[in-house]
């Protein structure tokens, strides 16, 4: 289970490095939540923030699938 200091990444924020080198964020509530709605909640916010970042791609459908998989993964390995 998510320990409270996971609480502490209550701001587990989502990083994405697109290839303007911009840096964007969001930050996903992580307190009281199962593991499975963690995961939901992280996966719609990196589709929303890699949509932005993703934007001026020449392939952005590829762009878009690795920028969700790798911030998905990101953003995992910080709670």
């Amino acid at each position: 289970m998510i320990r409270f200091a996971a609480l502490a990444a209550a701001a587990a924020t989502l990083i994405a490095a697109p290839a303007s080198a911009q840096e964007f964020r969001l930050a996903v509530a992580v307190a009281g939540k199962s593991e499975a709605q963690i995961h939901a909640d992280v996966t719609a916010a990196a589709r929303k923030l890699c949509r932005t970042a993703t934007a001026s791609e020449t392939f952005r459908l590829a762009a878009y699938a690795n920028c969700v998989e790798a911030t998905v993964q990101d953003a995992l390995k910080q709670i």
